[in-house]
């Protein structure tokens, strides 16, 4: 394969074309934004941007108008031994001055590095502003791995290419993640890269090796289960040995499970020097397991035996909840974590791993059954309901948004439970069983006939191991939620074209001199590959 860089005459307009691309595919990709009036808001999405700003504000001294939760201490004129606080520091970019404290406690999990991502922008532009950064960066991305498993596989024609791209644009849920202001849209993406790096390692060039294993250390530093679902995916990739080489996955996931880790590593440190507290991480486990039964079982029968001195015993009689109500339910009726004081907060976040242990070994037949019952919900769990908001985020949008921001919000169609969702779910629906019915045909096919080459079907089989890799740690940890499943049941079809290309360049007939001689280059690199394996 000819790998010599392109002449200096074809660099212009080839940057220029590929920025061009970038920029089309990024508008169409935002078509629910603009069907929308606005790019979607999780309920999570103001912890993130409030992070970044309370971490801006604290080196700048310049606040915005995501500023409105921050508090200043400092000494009121004429007073130096006194302390006045403000919970409202001025909001018209003037710089303050002052120890900054937030008003409420600083959660681990909502990734500051992510915040940064939508902070940014919008602070220049407004949500618009960091809606359409994301879809150049989702874009971006598309194009470098495309571009990598077109080389690798084969150009699809026009027809195809087209059907495909309609697929995702039209029959998938991809422009939804990536019109929403939270980090799920790169978790498809994160997918696509490791699987990349893994399958094609020893045919990519440095500079797309450097760039993918970069992208994917990056991804990683937004969301915790990213780090997990890459954990997972380098060990499975090792056991079957996909890719060809055990090791390589696992020294391919390293850096990027590492960049992960120390980045939570670095916020907490920050947090800790800044404030004097350490950050507090919400008990995911403790939510779930007292949801899912095992965990409300034992502190029924165990609280009060000697050493089960858990906070959670003190409130068993409001279990079970739903995990999220459990979580983020401020009402004194329903809720259960919001309603702890500070004290109770951070001993129940140190409880979390204690009190799964102490589950796993009181009823650890039940806990696996629950895991497994929630992986195969989580793996038919097609939902986009958090794309028309609900009651109780309609009705936090004046308390979690700035009132600018809360006023661009409130018209839009999903703030008013008016976004039309069930065509995207069913044609979603649709092509992910014409995907899997369409890989299972060219794996038929592949075994009775001379089929695609090994490093293209290490590549899918990847990627189809890590969507269920990724339903097994979300429907476990956090239960089944609709996005956890239809934030990359996109790479379906994605995965599903690319290998029908390969079937086709496979099974075309060598007719011509031409053909002939292309089909014996084809045997030669194949064998060069094999031999190199």
């Amino acid at each position: 394969m000819d790998r010599s860089p392109p002449s200096r005459k074809r660099t212009l307009p080839s940057a220029l074309g590929s920025l061009l691309t970038v920029v089309v595919a990024a508008l169409a990709l935002l078509w629910p934004a603009f069907v929308n009036g606005g790019p979607f808001w999780f309920p999570d999405t103001s912890n993130y941007v409030r992070a970044a700003d309370g971490a801006a504000v604290f080196v700048t001294n310049s606040p915005s108008v995501w500023s409105d939760r921050l508090q200043v201490d400092r000494p009121p004129a004429g007073n130096p031994g006194a302390v006045e606080e403000l919970a409202n520091p001025a909001l018209d970019g003037s710089r303050i001055s002052g120890e900054i404290k937030p008003t409420r406690p600083v959660l681990v999990g909502r990734s500051i590095y992510y915040g940064f991502l939508l902070y940014a922008p919008m602070r220049l532009f407004g949500p618009w502003g960091a809606v359409f950064l994301q879809a150049l960066i989702v874009a971006g991305i598309l194009l470098i791995t495309a571009s990598i498993i077109s080389r690798e596989i084969g150009r699809m024609p026009p027809g195809p290419t087209a059907a495909l791209v309609a697929a995702l644009l039209i029959a998938s849920p991809l422009p939804f993640f990536t019109s929403m202001l939270i980090p799920d849209v790169y978790s498809g993406l994160l997918v696509l890269c490791f699987a990349t790096v893994v399958a094609f390692w020893s045919r990519l060039r440095k500079v797309e090796l450097i760039a993918l294993i970069a992208i994917c250390a990056v991804i990683a530093t937004f969301h915790t289960t990213h780090i997990l679902i890459v954990a997972a995916a380098g060990i499975v990739a090792a056991v079957f040995a996909l890719g060809g080489n055990r090791m390589r996955a696992i020294l391919i996931a390293l850096p990027i499970v590492a960049a992960g880790a120390l980045s939570v590593a670095a916020f907490n440190l920050a947090v800790s020097f800044a404030l004097g507290e350490r950050p507090v991480s919400p008990p995911f486990l403790s939510a779930r397991l007292t949801d899912a039964g095992p965990g409300t079982v034992f502190l029924q029968e165990r609280c009060g035996d000697a050493g089960v001195d858990f906070v959670l015993c003190r409130y068993r009689d409001r279990l079970p909840v739903p995990s999220d109500a459990f979580l983020w339910d401020e009402k004194a009726a329903t809720g259960v974590y919001q309603l702890f004081s500070d004290a109770e907060r951070a001993q129940v976040s140190r409880e979390d791993v204690p009190f799964f242990l102490a589950v796993l070994a009181h009823d650890p037949i039940g806990l696996v059954g629950v895991s497994l019952h929630s992986f195969v919900q989580q793996l038919f769990h097609f939902d986009m309901s958090s794309f028309n908001y609900s009651q109780d985020h309609v009705q936090s949008i004046g308390v979690k948004y700035p009132a600018p921001v809360a006023a661009t919000i409130r018209p839009t169609l999903a703030a008013n439970m008016a976004m039309p969702l069930l065509p995207t779910v069913m044609l979603t629906i649709a092509t992910t069983l014409a995907a899997l019915t369409m890989l299972a045909a060219l794996f038929v096919q592949a075994e009775r006939r001379e089929g695609p080459r090994h490093l293209a079907w290490s590549w899918a089989a990847l990627v189809l191991l890590a969507v269920l890799a990724n339903a097994a740690i979300c429907g476990a940890l956090s239960g089944p939620h609709g996005r956890y499943q239809m934030r990359l049941i996109w790479l379906l079809p994605f995965v599903a074209g690319s290998l029908w290309v390969l079937r086709q360049r496979t099974s075309r007939p060598v007719t011509t001199g031409a053909d002939r001689r292309a089909a014996g280059l084809e045997r030669a690199s194949g064998l060069a590959e094999e031999r190199s394996w």
